[in-house]
């Protein structure tokens, strides 16, 4: 199995990496020193701009009382994005590994993939209660569910929903092993270049190697994208704040 124990530095896993066919250069296994370029390029490309739009999923959460016009310019939808982003990274560079693509001239980080590779994932939950704490205290922050105050009870309903939901979605269509894609991004400025193609190519051809899933969770604007892939089976997702919801996919790559 390619990801056969924790703590295998990035150096290890690249070696490996170079013994799978059709992987680009520029997707590559990242250090623990490149934690806080990860965490700026998953809050660039969740947050979004105003021309090119981020993760459906997080601007429906935050809802319209913290996300109106440049996203970008809207403080509480940005910190609070950046919460979670660095509550993701910490969990992968912990639990799992991280893949990344860089330019191959100027070396700037333009995409991520946040993995946990086989084993990791129980019954639709990435890490038991008392690691995920840990990992809350680590992002310096309170969660949306015990910060109402900031962000308003609305969020807090409709982050349990779509929480509720993945989990559900999770343990339905990847019961067994897998690789699981925790976060895929590619900054604004690199969107729309083949830089998420080329991550999410990576990570199939890791689940291959491995003879299993590859599994993911996205709102329903990216169906497109990853059902060029994966099989993608789409529900409906609905809070009391929201009852219209909104459209969240269950994709999945078998090899």
């Amino acid at each position: 199995m390619f990801f056969s124990k924790r703590n295998r530095s990035a150096d290890e896993l690249n070696r490996d990496l170079k013994d799978i066919d059709g992987i680009d250069p520029r997707v590559s296994f990242l250090p623990r020193s490149d934690y806080q370029e990860v965490v700026e390029v998953c809050t660039a490309a969740f947050v979004g701009t105003e021309q090119s739009p981020g993760e459906g999923k997080v601007r429906w959460i935050f809802g319209p009382e913290n996300v109106r016009g440049n996203p970008q310019e809207c403080e509480k939808f940005v910190q609070g994005t950046r919460y979670y982003t660095t509550w993701c990274t910490n969990c992968s560079f912990d639990y799992g590994c991280v893949l990344g693509f860089r330019d191959s001239q100027s070396r700037r980080l333009l995409g991520v993939a946040l993995l946990m590779p086989p084993g990791t994932v129980k019954n639709g939950n990435v890490l038991p209660w008392f690691r995920m704490l840990h990992l809350g205290w680590r992002a310096r922050g309170p969660p949306l569910e015990r910060n109402t105050s900031k962000y308003g009870r609305f969020a807090k309903d409709r982050a349990a929903g779509a929480q509720s939901a993945m989990e559900r979605m999770h343990r339905t269509h990847a019961p067994g092993r897998h690789w699981y894609v925790y976060m895929l991004g590619a900054h604004p400025d690199a969107q729309g270049k083949g830089v998420g193609s080329c991550l999410l190519t990576a990570v199939i051809k890791l689940s291959k190697k491995d003879g299993m899933q590859t599994y993911l969770e996205c709102h329903g604007d990216k169906r497109t994208f990853y059902g060029k892939y994966m099989t993608c089976v789409e529900e409906q997702v609905v809070a009391d704040a929201d009852p219209n919801g909104i459209a969240m996919c269950a994709c999945a790559f078998v090899s």
